[in-house]
């Protein structure tokens, strides 16, 4: 998105782009509004297109290994060094992972991480969703066949984009049926063939529509209950918990324990 700013911006510069992903975030339809607000859709590229549209720009695709900030080089990863007069840094953000370690925790941030979920999901009776972003609300809507446990630590769900009452009034909705149906999709989408072998490096953020042509459904009852004002302090496994001498805390509705 920054790349396609700065050639607004100055259409003459050599912009050099250095990533690590195979599809490249861009931004398209920009609208101006006022002097500091501006209108614009966001949408994947692939390298070759936005060179295409932009000659000005070139597409690297590696990871940045040194910063040689005096001299004013990059040094990536496969050797190569490019010069620089001016550098724009945009890695984006990393989530605050809950116990990364964890074989039964999986966080949720690119497109390879949203597959190896879909694959887990498949067996699946029950699972938690830990957060209040755009993410997991689509998350908890997307996701059928699964019992659902939502923590969040605000009052109310999805509290970043609607008021309480909004919330309230969405409230019932969450343990309904979805409505399956095709809508037509506006915005142009890339795919990028897998790659054999886990990468160590993150992919780009999800974007708009990034539940489309995913298959995120258990074989079980479909139930959401939503946990308002907690977070998580631990995580533990079962022996932990017979370790400790603690019960199990039932969920809404629900008889004995698990």
């Amino acid at each position: 998105m920054t790349l396609s700013f700065l050639h607004i911006l100055d259409p003459n510069a050599d912009i050099l782009l250095i990533t690590a992903t195979y599809l490249i975030k861009s931004v398209t339809n920009v609208l101006p509004l006022t002097k500091t607000l501006d209108s614009f859709d966001v949408e994947e590229r692939l390298p070759d297109d936005l060179m295409n549209q932009c000659p000005n720009v070139t597409v690297v695709r590696d990871t940045v290994a040194r910063l040689d900030a005096k001299n004013k080089k990059i040094i990536t990863s496969s050797g190569k060094i490019f010069a620089y007069q001016k550098l724009c840094l945009c890695t984006g953000a990393k989530p605050d992972v809950i116990a990364e370690t964890n074989p039964h925790v999986l966080w949720i941030r690119d497109t390879e991480s949203v597959c190896q979920f879909q694959a887990r999901i498949a067996d699946a009776k029950r699972i938690t969703i830990i957060g209040n972003g755009g993410i997991a609300t689509e998350m908890v809507y997307e996701i059928t066949g699964v019992e659902i446990l939502w923590v969040i630590r605000d009052k109310h769900m999805t509290a970043t984009f609607i008021d309480p009452g909004a919330a309230e009034f969405f409230r019932p909705e969450l343990s309904k049926q979805k409505k399956i149906g095709v809508a037509p999709l506006k915005r142009r989408k890339y795919t990028v063939d897998k790659v054999k072998g886990k990468s160590t490096v993150l992919g780009g953020a999800l974007g708009p529509d990034w539940h489309e042509n995913l298959e995120l459904k258990g074989d079980n009852n479909h139930r959401v209950s939503l946990e308002v004002e907690v977070e998580v302090a631990r995580i533990l496994e079962p022996k932990d918990v017979k370790r400790m001498g603690k019960g199990i805390t039932k969920l809404n509705n629900e008889e004995g324990t698990h």
